[in-house]
């Protein structure tokens, strides 16, 4: 297993970083580029998606660089993220990147983009200039806009276990909300969208994008939603293997780590504790309007944890759910091996048996070969000293040697000439 170090995405990418010039702190980091600006690592091999799996662990320099989740990127690919509090929304989340041996295809998943409108938006550092709910397709849309030399080509579908694990997260957070006093509730909605892409150099694209959205339902008006945009980069005629590849494991599935997810709770606790707190002064010194207030804006940040924390075990259960899947078809793949290996065996040794005019059977004395003469063939454990003890063939059925001499004799029983009954 890999611990991956805090680092930002790939430069190509920097621009959508910085989603409409307003999210503060965006430039690059100092690193070796290629005209197109992407990272290119340096490697004589192709890229490869055949050889399986390997586990990368994704780190929270806010808790001391402590592992919080991990990732599955194919072996041998370069890869390298964090965990880390999104701006705008608040909340921990991964930004991780996957480069292939020959740096020509690589998988993207940036930190979400965040926007708010209404009660508090003012307090939205790091939001983008939006101000409601908008569908995935058409922030998307935005996103691809400021993507210098890429050209959005169309749509493209939608794996289902992307879009249940967007109608899952749903679906629990109204179930949670709908237990709110009726001032404090909200509505949540989510949309999912990808579009194939183009850029500069030919290399062929997927913009995939999670949108998520909370309105306030009450009197104070207002919400707030994110984005969250994964990236699949690779050449002509190896576009749709990556995607194949990706879809089939899920591999922008982040699972969390349990430690990590105590530690987190444990935090945002003491968060919410605090904002309590404030409320109950701000309720003492402003009265009950901005008690109300301060109120909501915990409600909501609350609303959002639980929301994050109930994707994080939707999506630990659906790793599992993909481990068993991958087990099934390993075992079903090794039997067909095996029964392919076994089948060539026993024609081979047939054929043996048939070209020596011999056959093989199993009797008292193990497994062993005599003259394809006999039809009926007989074993007795008793022989002469140093010896495995005694056979006796006839071509006549009804010949029966215990009749004739002790009676420690007891029939074979012909097999395959690998000793494969038949």
């Amino acid at each position: 297993m890999n611990t991956l170090s805090t680092r930002t995405a790939a430069p190509a990418l920097i621009t959508a970083f910085c989603f409409l010039a307003t999210v503060a702190g965006c430039q690059s980091r100092n690193r070796q580029t290629a005209p197109d600006g992407v990272h290119h690592p340096t490697s004589g091999s192709s890229t490869n998606l055949g050889h399986g799996l390997t586990t990368v662990t994704l780190t929270d320099a806010s808790f001391g660089g402590m592992k919080a989740a991990e990732v599955s990127v194919p072996r041998g690919w370069r890869a390298q993220g964090k965990v880390a509090t999104a701006p705008c929304t608040n909340l921990p989340s991964s930004s991780w990147e996957a480069i292939s041996p020959d740096g020509q295809s690589q998988m993207n998943v940036l930190l979400p983009f965040g926007w708010r409108w209404g009660m508090g938006s003012q307090n939205g550092v790091g939001c983008i200039p939006l101000t409601g709910p908008l569908p995935a397709a058409d922030f998307l849309q935005k996103f691809a806009a400021r993507l210098k030399g890429v050209r959005v080509v169309g749509p493209m579908p939608i794996s289902d276990a992307f879009r249940s694990r967007e109608e899952n997260f749903t679906k629990n957070a109204n179930s949670q909300n709908s237990h709110q006093p009726p001032a404090f509730r909200s509505r949540h909605t989510g949309d999912v969208a990808a579009f194939q892409a183009v850029d500069a150099t030919g290399h062929e694209m997927r913009l995939r994008a999670s949108v998520e959205c909370m309105e306030l339902q009450g009197r104070w008006h207002g919400g707030n939603c994110w984005a969250i945009v994964d990236i699949l980069r690779a050449p002509k005629g190896r576009f749709n293997g990556l995607v194949a590849l990706v879809d089939s494991r899920n591999l922008v599935q982040v699972r969390p780590i349990k430690e990590y997810q105590a530690a987190l709770a444990n935090r945002q606790q003491q968060i919410s504790n605090r904002l309590m707190d404030q409320g109950r002064r701000d309720m003492e010194a402003s009265g009950q309007r901005l008690a109300d207030a301060a109120r909501s804006n915990m409600q909501r940040q609350t609303d959002q944890h639980n929301a994050f924390m109930g994707q994080m075990q939707q999506q630990q259960a659906n790793h599992q759910a993909n481990l068993r899947q991958m087990q099934s078809a390993t075992n079903s793949s090794m039997r067909n091996t095996q029964n392919s290996m076994n089948a060539r065996s026993t024609a081979a040794s047939d054929m043996r048996d048939y070209s020596l005019d011999q056959q093989t059977v199993s009797g008292a004395n193990g497994t062993y070969k005599t003259s394809s003469q006999y039809s009926n063939v007989w074993s007795s454990p008793n022989g002469p000293a140093n010896s495995n003890g005694r056979t006796f063939g006839s071509t006549n059925n009804t010949v029966d040697p215990n009749s004739a001499t002790d009676n420690t004799w007891t029939q074979d029983t012909k097999v395959h000439g690998n000793g494969q009954p038949y």
